[in-house]
């Protein structure tokens, strides 16, 4: 059966009606909100949203915790579940006073240089400076073709650890907007490999955890193991991603579809 990620839900690059504001007299709230480059449920998108929520609900029982420690593939379809949640929750905005971006529009990091195409739309399309499109950006669900994305998030954390790397907010962000595009033949999307899944999983840990302690929506004390003992790699991931999706669980309520099936560790 063809395996779908459901976070490409979001990945749809939609903008609204072209609006031009005072982004110099404007708050970043204001600016998400009236210029609307920063919802991600958008007219356009919405059918898409609902549609994964449906495919969601129908596979409660399947997504549960004894289920995802055994299945690395399954534990990455988990967590972009959750991530729906957090993109879909539209909160960012709170975010952008906090965010740090280049000011003079000179690119030579990763993360730049993928949302370069995306600043220079957003300038045109709403008329606002180099640095409210570029934190604008950050906040907009963003597609890649799958080997671009993995390439990017790999010169992103280079050979270190992903789990340990020491997230900023920007690229916390970077990682959950960023939305990959699984290679297709004819109609049928194609399986990530093992590997990849456990690359994005990751990934997709690591920045959750940054952006819900930035919004304040879980303990700001919670932390990843990452001392793995005598786990596997699957294992270890699995365990730090449990330990997220319980604490989401408990303080957020966007993983209540998720089934715990085993006692808490």
């Amino acid at each position: 059966m063809k395996k779908l990620i459901f976070s490409i839900a979001f990945c749809c690059l939609s903008f609204a009606d072209c609006y031009s504001i005072d982004s110099k007299n404007s708050t970043g709230m204001e600016i998400c909100r009236e210029t609307k480059v920063c919802s991600y449920i958008s007219p356009k998108n919405d059918k898409q949203f609902r549609k994964a929520l449906a495919y969601r609900d129908s596979k409660k029982g399947a997504s549960s915790i004894k289920s995802i420690r055994k299945d690395i593939d399954l534990l990455w379809r988990a967590l972009n579940y959750s991530k729906m949640w957090i993109v879909g929750g539209n909160s960012d905005y709170s975010l952008w006073d906090r965010l740090n971006v280049p000011v003079d529009g000179n690119y030579n990091g990763t993360i730049w240089k993928t949302l370069a195409p995306v600043v220079h739309e957003i300038m045109d399309k709403y008329e606002v400076g180099l640095d409210v499109a570029e934190k604008a950006a950050l906040l907009t669900p963003y597609p890649l073709p799958w080997d671009s994305a993995k390439e990017a998030l790999t010169q992103l954390y280079g050979t270190g650890s992903v789990l340990g790397h020491q997230y900023t907010l920007e690229e916390a962000l970077f990682v959950l907007d960023l939305c990959p595009q699984l290679k297709k033949i004819w109609v049928f999307d194609l399986s990530p490999s093992k590997e990849d899944c456990r690359f994005f999983s990751k990934c997709l840990i690591g920045s959750m955890v940054v952006v819900l302690k930035a919004r304040r929506m879980i303990d700001q004390s919670f932390s990843l193991d990452l001392a793995p003992y005598s786990m596997t790699e699957d294992e270890f991931i699995s365990h730090n991603a449990i330990r997220l999706l319980r604490e989401m669980k408990s303080k957020t309520g966007w993983t209540q579809w998720l089934v715990d099936d085993e006692k808490l560790e």
